[in-house]
């Protein structure tokens, strides 16, 4: 029974997936639909490795050269400008993708445009 369990359990954890985030040239995909237009032109499928949050380099000498009332401080300071950090950087990727969406939809009315133009003068 307990077999039965743990081979139970590592399906579930083999099947779960992973969130994974594609990049197209220079810049996340914004969606599925740019994804799919860069692997047709480029036939290349490049994945953003997920960083460790946890390998982080440690210096020696500053663990044993400082007291651990410093080292404390210098640990919450760390983390609240990580995450300071964090959000600064979610928020720039937000602004990048709208804007990167509506250059895509200005594009797609100006393609319109030019067909309807185009089919007024055959008339």
């Amino acid at each position: 029974m307990k077999f039965f369990y743990i081979t139970l359990f590592f399906l579930i954890v083999s099947c779960s997936t992973t969130k994974k985030e594609y990049v197209c040239g220079d810049h996340p995909c914004i969606d599925k639909k740019e994804f799919n237009q860069y692997f047709s032109k480029n036939l290349i499928i490049e994945i953003k490795p997920q960083t460790n949050k946890k390998n982080k380099n440690i210096n020696l000498v500053k663990l044993n050269t400082e007291s651990s009332v410093e080292i404390k401080e210098n640990k919450i300071n760390s983390k609240k400008n990580d995450k300071i950090k964090a959000y600064e950087e979610k928020i720039r990727i937000k602004a990048e993708k709208k804007k990167l969406l509506q250059d895509r939809k200005i594009k797609e009315k100006e393609i319109k445009n030019k067909k309807k133009k185009k089919t007024k003068k055959k008339k």
